[in-house]
């Protein structure tokens, strides 16, 4: 088998050139048994017998050419298995987990609207029993007063404390125009007698409303200080 080919030399075409590395495969294991019998060889029409065929890719070339990178390593006219080095996958990682966005949880504590609802129901409840039974609203229904306005303060939502020191008044105002108006009766239930019985039941009981006032801002106080 000839191992060279006749004519001008095949690297002076740049096309030619571009199927080569410019460094070499490692030489291939000579002593391996598994040796292919073939190689990248074909016959010229100007071949005579089938034995005439010149070597498509000169040896000192064949390290370098590209489509013999992992297959094949051609020596001599002789395609030998090349030593392939085992690659081993790269661990892809896994994707990260998207965590699912949580509902924002809703902040601790009584809305405003429950506020209000505690500090004027209770307030009206102790207000209508005490007018029942000691014929007007008084220190009793003050006593109801500051046990709603703490129990709010300390239970209402952080970003409504306010919300805490404003419902006493309202509540017991509330109470005023409802709970107070029972002693009037008939003859006495004139507009202006009950718009005159409200601002009596108020100036008299000051003491309640703005004790509760101050005993709201002062647990909500104690609350916002003890937040981490």
């Amino acid at each position: 088998m000839s191992g060279e080919a006749s004519g001008p030399d095949p690297l002076a075409d740049d096309a030619y050139r571009d199927l080569f590395r410019e460094a070499e495969l490692p030489a291939p294991d000579t002593n391996s048994e598994s040796r292919a019998e073939t190689g990248r060889l074909f016959r010229t029409s100007r071949a005579q017998t089938d034995t005439e065929a010149i070597v498509a890719i000169r040896p000192e070339h064949a390290r370098k050419f590209r489509t013999l990178a992992v297959e094949e390593v051609v020596s001599n006219g002789v395609a030998e298995p090349a030593p392939v080095t085992p690659v081993t996958p790269r661990e892809t990682s896994a994707p990260a987990r998207v965590e699912q966005e949580r509902p924002a949880r809703r902040a601790p504590g009584l809305r405003p609207g429950a506020v209000y609802l505690i500090d004027i129901a209770l307030v009206v409840l102790v207000a209508l029993i005490e007018a029942f039974l000691m014929g007007g609203v008084g220190w009793i229904t003050g006593i109801a007063l500051l046990v709603a306005a703490a129990y709010t303060a300390w239970v209402v939502r952080l970003s409504d404390w306010v919300v805490a020191a404003i419902a006493p008044p309202i509540a017991f105002f509330v109470a005023a125009m409802t709970a107070g108006q029972i002693g009037l009766g008939a003859a006495g239930g004139s507009l202006l007698n009950r718009i005159a019985q409200v601002f009596f039941i108020l100036g008299t009981n000051w003491f309640w409303i703005l004790a509760a006032i101050a005993l709201a801002f002062a647990l909500t106080t104690v609350r916002r200080r003890k937040r981490p």
